[in-house]
């Protein structure tokens, strides 16, 4: 059974595009980034959407590889220590994981011309 929703059996597809844990993850920083991701398309989405520049789609890629991240981190936590934090509180998390990486490698300048973008992970 999934570690996370014990709603089904446990596979890669579900744990990352079906269980509804997982879900709600990304439901939660597409609300912080104010876009609508697909979740079942999330890379194809990401690949091929036109984003206002580089930086942007960058950014909105940390953000899923850490979502992805998040997912599996949370399912090891589960299985083996028997740990189920609450979603908001794992993305929130996260989303400062990712915003203090962005400001660590991105220039300032760059960061300061987006930074209503990391302001909205935190938010």
């Amino acid at each position: 059974m999934c570690s996370l929703c014990a709603d089904a059996l446990e596979s890669q597809e579900h744990l990352f595009f079906e269980c509804v844990v997982s879900r709600k993850y990304l439901k939660i920083l597409s609300s912080k980034l104010r876009i609508d991701i697909p979740w079942l398309q999330t890379w194809n989405w990401w690949h091929n959407s036109r984003f206002q520049n580089l930086f942007v789609k960058k950014l909105i890629g940390a953000c899923l590889i850490a979502v992805f991240y998040t997912v599996w981190r949370s399912r090891n936590l589960c299985l083996f220590e028997q740990v189920l934090i609450s979603p908001d509180a794992v993305m929130k998390k996260t989303c400062v994981d990712v915003q203090t990486r962005c400001r660590a490698v991105v220039s300032s300048p760059v960061v300061l011309k987006y930074e209503d973008w990391l302001l909205r992970l935190c938010s």
